[in-house]
């Protein structure tokens, strides 16, 4: 009886041990890595469509402010207000802190994507950030839009020089922005 227990004891030993070693191993390690889900031209132009009619309804009902960052020209700020008065105004603060009137709509991130679709430039998606490349003179320009629910986050471009320009959207006018609007006006 001792040995068959003993015997029970070693082999229940054993299959323990074997489970403990099967429940250690990482699942994760042996499966692959998942790739990046790519969309078609196609579907991609479409999801690209869907979001900047989204944003243009946004900023023009809410307003948008625009910050751009590292451009030659140093940080301004854009700012349209469209919606929330009477008329049209567009108004920038520059870098030297001066302020002026915009008369650009494709200034503002959503028209310029806008004014692109209409000129059928090059859109690929890969997991809801797009890539819109136009040619200029010869020359690839790319642009990368970021979303967030469903509308324009961001857009970023490198020029040929290596220069990166950063446009953050806000589809709305804190103070900040109303007193660009206030401040262009008096110019």
């Amino acid at each position: 009886m001792i040995t068959f227990r003993i015997a029970k004891s070693v082999s229940s030993v054993v299959f323990l041990i074997a489970l403990a070693g099967c429940s250690g191993q990482n699942s994760a390690t042996n499966s692959p890595t998942p790739s990046p889900t790519v969309t078609t031209a196609a579907q991609a132009e479409a999801d690209f469509a869907k979001a900047v009619t989204a944003s243009v309804a946004l900023a023009t009902s809410n307003g948008l402010t625009q910050t751009v960052d590292n451009s030659k020209y140093g940080v301004y700020t854009l700012v349209l207000d469209s919606g929330t008065s009477p008329k049209y105004q567009a108004a920038i603060k520059n870098p030297d802190g001066t302020f002026a009137y915009l008369f650009e709509a494709d200034s503002f991130v959503p028209f310029f994507a806008q004014e692109r679709l209409t000129a059928k430039d090059k859109i690929s998606e890969v997991e809801g950030t797009f890539t819109l490349t136009r040619n200029i003179e010869g020359s690839d320009q790319v642009y990368t839009f970021t979303t967030s629910n469903g509308t324009l986050e961001s857009e970023s471009m490198t020029d040929p020089t290596g220069l990166t320009v950063v446009s953050t959207l806000q589809y709305a006018l804190p103070q900040s922005s109303i007193d660009i609007l206030k401040m262009a006006s008096m110019k």
